[in-house]
């Protein structure tokens, strides 16, 4: 945006114990957890009676038995996840091969009888039952396939799964695939399945993905939450795990203020300040703020 022009730190609007606020009310509290960290990490005097009230209460959910059990239950029940829990009741048939196998057989018998079976679940139950001779990876599949059905994966990255489900489908080569799925899995693995429901659809590309789970598996705090308020390009800036080569700043109040700012100044100076400015994607940022103010 405008302030990034002249300021490289990354500007975070809402701040993390906003977000995490909501995810509480939503009881994604694996969400929490990661968020109240960040918090704890790089702003320890931004509200830390809250921050660590908010932190202490996902900690007691996620140890609840009870909230678990009810989750998964639900998953295994109905097929769609909305959290950690209820995506491992829904994954827990694939979890015992059962799944794959089904799919296979149901996705198979609609491609060779009407040509419409799902590529996608093809290949991926396929691989999932090549991949038992593989521990490490054979879950991935599996959780692949429930964001997938979930609507979980953005467009353009599930344009490049379905070539490479494609591709394993039609000649045997699982290479692309697999490398998609070793992603995917250390995505997970670092963030934890709840989180990377919410950050999954913000990944437009296999670089973005191999690009995520590299800083997840280093940083999973910072990960989660960089891409989550400031956009997965950011998470190039982590080094390490609490540590950032640019610095992080809470953006809500900045950003209103220069909002505020924007919205006194009259059309006609908005304009001349605008087309003074340089580059083409600043431009046509401008363009598309002065329509919205007409």
């Amino acid at each position: 945006m405008i302030a990034e022009k002249f300021d490289s730190s990354i500007y975070l609007n809402p701040t993390p114990l906003e977000l995490a606020d909501d995810m509480k009310a939503k009881q994604q509290w694996e969400d929490v957890l990661l968020l109240t960290r960040f918090a704890e990490q790089h702003f320890a005097q931004e509200q830390p009676d809250y921050r660590i009230a908010m932190q202490k209460q996902a900690e007691e959910s996620l140890d609840s038995l009870t909230f678990l059990a009810e989750r998964f239950t639900l998953g295994a029940l109905t097929g769609e996840p909305v959290d950690t829990a209820s995506l491992l009741g829904s994954l827990s048939l694939d979890v015992l091969v059962i799944g794959d196998i089904r799919d296979l057989l149901v996705q198979g018998f609609r491609e060779v009888n009407a040509g419409d079976g799902d590529i996608v679940i093809m290949a991926l139950s396929a691989t999932g039952l090549l991949l038992m001779i593989a521990p490490e990876l054979s879950w991935a599949p599996g959780l692949l396939k429930g964001f997938y059905r979930g609507g979980k994966i953005s467009r353009p990255l599930m344009l490049q799964i379905e070539k490479a489900a494609k591709i394993a489908v039609k000649t045997g080569d699982v290479v692309p695939l697999r490398r998609l799925l070793n992603d995917f899995s250390a995505v997970v693995k670092g963030l934890g399945a709840g989180p990377s429901l919410t950050v999954m659809k913000q990944v437009r590309s296999a670089d973005e993905l191999a690009l995520l789970a590299g800083k997840a598996t280093i940083a999973p705090a910072e990960t989660y939450t960089i891409t989550r308020l400031a956009g997965i390009g950011q998470v190039k800036a982590i080094k390490s795990e609490g540590k950032l080569v640019k610095t992080i700043k809470l953006g809500a109040r900045q950003q209103k203020i220069i909002g505020k700012i924007f919205l006194a100044l009259p059309m006609s100076l908005l304009i001349l300040i605008f087309s003074l400015s340089t580059g083409a994607g600043l431009y046509l940022f401008a363009a598309s703020f002065i329509r919205s103010r007409i």
